[in-house]
């Protein structure tokens, strides 16, 4: 309910999800326009909005005091092998992420473009 009361105010929106929620977005009448990393990149109409994206940095929480701490009492309790294996799993997670997301948003652009070929059925020139 959220989105489609965003939605209903402000016609022209973009959204970034992973590939899975990609179904929920499109009900609500968002179109697939691209990846980014392990997200695609939808938008209520067929080219990206204007408007300014706010991108967080997360490298200086990765390197601050506390996450530091963090990794140390985990590799203290957990083992040296154990978080290696964990971050290698999550450097995994998020390659097959993007590449379900690149997947995603170059089929349905291949699709379009099919749609939209002269004399397809239901294209721009029938």
């Amino acid at each position: 309910a959220m989105v489609e009361n965003m939605v209903s105010r402000h016609p022209h929106a973009e959204v970034a999800c992973v590939a899975g929620k990609v179904p929920y977005f499109e009900a609500l009448g968002f179109l697939p326009l691209a990846a980014r990393g392990p997200q695609v990149v939808m938008n209520t109409r067929s080219q990206a909005s204007n408007g300014l994206l706010a991108v967080q940095d997360l490298e200086p929480i990765f390197h601050s005091e506390e996450v530091r701490q963090i990794h140390s009492y985990l590799v203290k309790q957990q083992g040296e092998k154990a978080m290696s294996d964990a971050e290698k799993e999550r450097d995994r997670l998020l390659d097959q992420l993007a590449q379900q997301a690149l997947h995603l948003a170059e089929t349905y652009t291949a699709a379009k473009r099919l749609l939209n070929r002269p004399g397809f059925p239901g294209g721009s020139n029938s």
